[in-house]
C-alpha cells in the first residue's frame, strides 16, 4: 500500500505540481546540489531544473486536507452542531492557522521529494554504474576535497570517479 502511494506521488503528484526542465543536469550542478543536499540544507530548485507551480500545489494540498477533514466532520457533526458559536469561531481560527502552517510543511516535503528525484535522475546519467544510496555521501565529500584542492572543472568527473573506484589521483 505504501509503495502504491509513493508511486502515485512520484509519477502523478510531483509532475503535476512542479514544472520540470527537459535539459539534463550538468555534472557540476549535480555535484553542488548533492553536496548541499547531503549537508542537510535545502537545494535551490534552479540547480536541479524544476519550478513550483504554487496554484497547483495549493489545489493538491486542499484535496489532501479535505480527504482528512470531511470524514472527521461527518463523524463529529452532532457534537459540532451543539457547541456554542463563540467556541467554534476560536476553533476556526486555530484550524486556519494549522492549515497554513501545515501547507508550509507540505510544500517543503514536496520540494525535498522532487530534489531527491532529480538528484537520482541526474545520478543515473553521470554515474550509471554506482548506486545513489550507497555513494552519494562519499561523492559529496570527494567534491568538497576537489573544491579544496582547486581541481579544474574539466578534471572534476575523472577525479571523483577515480576516488569512488579507489584509484589515487592528483
Amino acid at each position: 500500500m505504501i509503495e502504491k502511494i509513493r508511486y502515485f506521488i512520484d509519477r502523478v503528484i510531483l509532475p503535476y505540481i512542479f514544472r520540470i526542465s527537459e535539459a539534463p543536469i550538468r555534472f557540476e550542478e549535480l555535484m553542488q546540489a548533492n553536496k548541499v543536499y547531503n549537508d542537510g540544507m535545502p537545494v535551490d530548485a534552479h540547480l536541479l531544473g524544476y519550478r513550483i507551480r504554487l496554484g497547483r500545489m495549493y489545489l493538491v494540498f486542499v484535496i489532501f486536507t479535505h480527504l482528512f477533514i470531511l470524514p472527521v466532520t461527518l463523524i463529529f457533526h452532532k457534537v459540532l452542531a451543539t457547541i456554542d458559536c463563540h467556541y467554534l469561531i476560536i476553533v476556526a481560527v486555530l484550524f486556519t492557522a494549522l492549515f497554513f502552517a501545515s501547507f508550509t510543511l507540505f510544500k517543503e516535503y514536496m520540494a525535498e521529494l522532487m530534489t531527491l528525484r532529480r538528484l537520482k535522475e541526474a545520478w543515473k546519467i553521470h554515474f550509471p554504474h554506482f548506486s545513489y544510496e550507497k555513494h552519494a555521501k562519499e561523492v559529496a565529500s570527494f567534491y568538497k576535497e576537489a573544491l579544496a584542492k582547486e581541481i579544474h572543472h574539466r578534471d572534476l568527473s575523472r577525479y571523483i570517479i577515480d576516488k569512488i573506484v579507489g584509484v589515487d589521483s592528483v
